[in-house]
């Protein structure tokens, strides 16, 4: 059979060869969505132990600025009493501790240096995972 000139066109080993750089393509790009995958999961994990970390010293702020008489026990009691670990989306366990310096009284006013942090026993993420020091007033009676 004769080839003309309108007989143009890809053939076979042609469109093979198309198919096999584009299947290494895909296949090394794969590798880079994975980590990107990874990456994201990761950070919402970090994002979360912030947030645990600021809802804590948020409530020690409120227990500083409250009316309570006893506001320098509650407040030590909150800061350094470790709550339930909170798993976040992915199931990693998230343990918020804290700590403070300063003399707290009830009767003057003070400031507290609290400092906050949050780890976990999952081996994946560095511990501390977030970690905040901030001074709280704590206003007095008088």
């Amino acid at each position: 059979m004769d080839r003309h000139q309108s007989d143009e066109g890809f053939g076979l080993v042609e469109v093979m060869v198309a198919m096999i750089v584009l299947a290494i393509i895909m296949v090394s790009m794969l590798s880079v969505i994975l980590a990107g995958l990874r990456a994201t999961a990761n950070a919402a994990t970090y994002a979360t132990a912030n947030e645990l970390v600021q809802q804590r010293l948020e409530e020690a702020r409120g227990i500083a600025a409250s009316t309570d008489t006893d506001k320098c026990t509650s407040l030590a009691s909150s800061i350094t009493t470790s709550g339930p670990a909170v798993n976040d989306g992915r199931g990693v366990p998230i343990v918020v501790t804290g700590s403070y310096t300063g003399t707290c009284d009830s009767a003057v006013d003070s400031i507290v240096v609290v400092t906050m942090r949050a780890t976990t026993t999952n081996g994946s993420f560095n511990s501390p995972m977030a970690e905040t020091t901030t001074n709280i007033y704590v206003k007095g009676a008088s």
